[in-house]
């Protein structure tokens, strides 16, 4: 097929309809699908025909690379459910669909990382990776696009480490092919010297973006510049030199993990052994040294944000408006669903559907919230243990129970918060 929308509504992978198209990688093409029978929501990854070189035995042996892949199984790696190829013989692999934040998108939100996300989510993401690399397989891609945030169904900080495409389309693409995000891919990825320590780089740049505030080579806007700086990187860089009051431990430890030299960085079963030790140092340096923040980089609010609750069940209203005021939201309650339709653009911020909306349908009104209201954060909500979800076509950036899930939807509010004057300081304060 040349025009990829013509697989709108086609059956992929045996079971795998497709809904929607995501967007395009420079070895792939996603799209959001169904998995017939079970309704189950999934991206599928369909390898793009200009980067694959002809022959049955290249693709045999990504067939074979992406089973492997099938066979790492952790809680905080997306999950590949299904490898094979298109209907058009094009390599393609089914993996979970992941609802939340990307890093980068949580970053934009605060000035440096609250210190208990941190804390939970790059534990997570180096056990993943030590995951991965005890199968043989190099990520190529720890980039903040590729690292979901949400909660789980505790309300505790969750990271989900996407996208294997790199490293399962990895030996079967065009040669000439850059792998990685700039600015998150090690010297030795660009000489095409991939190996897990390149992956320990990547960390490190995710770490010095959610210590600083901002991205290892922010002051380059030019991919080139970017891969240039990085080529020919002579020493670690320091975080210390965008914000003096790290503490030592934190910022030896990114140091490390940015050193040139692969054999100098620690391994992920390294890190997760030293991992407590540098976020103790922060924990302990937080009260009475406060860090300057960046202004252009904290995003200005001056109002209290609003959330627009459609339809929310009576027992659960009072819950819902206390969870969303602990979190620093007001919340507007309506029973009719075209108040989401209506809503005028900057009036709220947030909003919380139903899965179960009738006239207007969930989908419906998810579609125009999407195109008219299109910065705002959709909350799909299931009142019911037994609510199964529909065949959705949309995208939200959360699902939750109410009330089990009541601690989620705080978490999920309270990351989306802009923080204030008095309050900006809290997660980056330090001590000693």
């Amino acid at each position: 097929m040349s025009d990829l929308d013509d697989r709108i509504g086609s059956l992929q992978l045996g079971a795998f309809r497709i809904l929607r198209r995501l967007g395009e990688g420079s070895f792939a093409t996603a799209f959001l699908a169904e998995q017939m029978g079970t309704e189950r929501l999934a991206v599928v990854k369909i390898a793009r025909a200009e980067k694959l070189p002809s022959g049955a035995s290249v693709r045999d042996a990504f067939a074979r690379e992406v089973r492997a892949a099938t066979r790492v199984s952790h809680p905080n790696l997306v999950s590949i459910y299904f490898a094979g190829e298109t209907t058009d013989g094009l390599p393609a692999y089914a993996m979970e669909y992941v609802p939340g934040f990307t890093f980068d998108a949580r970053m934009t939100r605060c000035s440096f990382l609250p210190l208990r996300e941190m804390e939970a989510y790059f534990a997570q993401i180096a056990r993943a990776l030590r995951s991965l690399h005890a199968a043989g397989i190099v990520h190529r891609d720890v980039s903040p696009n590729n690292v979901m945030v949400t909660v789980d169904e505790e309300g505790q900080p969750k990271a989900t480490l996407l996208d294997l495409g790199i490293a399962l389309l990895h030996g079967y693409t065009d040669a000439d092919a850059i792998a990685g995000t700039p600015g998150y891919t090690a010297p030795e990825q660009l000489r095409g010297e991939a190996a897990p320590a390149s992956d320990m780089f990547a960390l490190g740049a995710l770490l010095f973006y959610a210590v600083t505030g901002a991205a290892l080579f922010n002051d380059e806007d030019d991919v080139s510049a970017v891969m240039t700086k990085t080529s020919e990187l002579s020493r670690s860089p320091d975080p210390r030199e965008r914000r003096p009051a790290l503490p030592a431990a934190m910022a030896s430890l990114v140091m490390s993990l940015l050193d040139p030299r692969p054999t100098n960085r620690p391994t992920a079963s390294a890190f997760i052994e030293r991992w407590p030790t540098a976020m103790r140092a922060m924990f302990d340096a937080a009260a009475t040294v406060t860090v300057p923040i960046p202004r252009e980089i904290v995003l200005r609010q001056p109002r209290v944000p609003t959330l627009l609750a459609i339809r929310v069940d009576p027992s659960t209203k009072q819950l819902v408006s206390k969870r969303a005021s602990l979190a620093g939201w007001n919340v507007d309650f309506a029973d009719d669903a075209r108040a989401a339709t209506r809503a005028q653009e900057g009036r709220y911020d947030a909003f919380l559907l139903p899965a179960d909306l009738q006239q207007p349908s969930t989908r419906a009104v998810a579609r125009h919230l999407r195109e008219f209201h299109p910065s705002c954060p959709i909350i799909l909500a299931f009142y019911s243990q037994d609510q199964e979800m529909e065949s959705l076509d949309f995208r939200p950036h959360l699902i939750v129970r109410l009330p089990q899930n009541a601690n989620g939807l705080w978490f999920f509010l309270r990351a989306l918060t802009p923080e204030d004057d008095e309050e900006e300081f809290e997660p980056v304060v330090m001590r000693g």
